[in-house]
């Protein structure tokens, strides 16, 4: 039986896939000597499984719902203690800012002065709370965790979801009059190995997570050139009016 945060994760990572959507090349033109600002935000839970948590006998005990509840909690909680000890990082925060270097310097941008922090996911909300800004960089971590394999081997297997969009604070919606909205989109989904010889979950954790660590940084440099190659790069397929609501 698959533990009830395997299947959880399984669901929220099928749901937070899309098709990339990239900028038109007209739209492009139009950036040059425009603002970018970065946000940031305080990242989801980073989830982990204990080595021999038994959570046959925990659907047993307490029901399938609230096992799912109480693991997950249980989950994240060690999570946290594992970034506290091991100084564990957001992948985000790095990757934001390199990615909005480059694409400051490709479309000729300005950098904004200061990071915007991040409360609500609705480009019109983050534009109404910063009512000043012009295009809107936002990079976010959606789902990380640290998973036992299963089957018969005791190895473990690393999980990374990551989400961009670049918000236009300035497009004036017709109907209501709000501003914002997303001109360019993307997600990136990375999985470590899931082989027999993947690293346990000690191996990971050896060395202050040296493994772990490195792990998170190649999610983070594939999800980068996911993002440069399929979002940043403008395509000649789309139109002027292109965007996402």
């Amino acid at each position: 039986m698959k533990s009830p945060m395997l299947f959880v994760a399984a669901v929220s990572l099928v749901a937070c896939a899309s098709q990339p959507h990239p900028f038109s090349t007209a739209a492009a033109e139009k950036l040059k000597g425009r603002q970018v600002a970065t946000t940031f935000r305080h990242p989801p839970g980073f989830t982990v499984t204990k080595p021999d948590t038994n959570n046959a006998y925990t659907y047993a005990l307490v029901g399938v719902a609230g096992a799912a509840v109480g693991t997950l909690v249980a989950q994240t909680e060690l999570g946290a203690d594992l970034r506290r000890e091991f100084g564990i990082d957001d992948p985000a925060l790095s990757l934001s800012r390199e990615l909005t270097n480059q694409f400051q310097r490709k479309y000729g941008l300005r950098l904004a002065p200061q990071p915007l922090a991040i409360r609500d996911e609705d480009p019109k909300q983050i534009t109404a709370t910063y009512p000043a800004s012009d295009l809107i960089l936002d990079l976010k971590t959606n789902h990380w965790s640290l998973q036992r394999i299963g089957g018969k081997t005791n190895g473990y297997q690393l999980t990374y979801v990551a989400e961009l969009r670049i918000i236009d604070a300035k497009f004036i919606h017709a109907l209501d009059g709000k501003k914002g909205m997303v001109i360019a989109h993307g997600t990136c989904k990375q999985l470590s190995d899931a082989t027999s010889d993947a690293p346990t979950y000690g191996e990971f954790l050896a060395n202050g997570a040296e493994r772990l660590k490195q792990a998170l940084d190649r999610a983070a440099r594939s999800c980068g050139e996911n993002f440069r190659s399929k979002v940043l790069m403008a395509n000649d397929r789309l139109t002027k009016s292109d965007g996402l609501d």
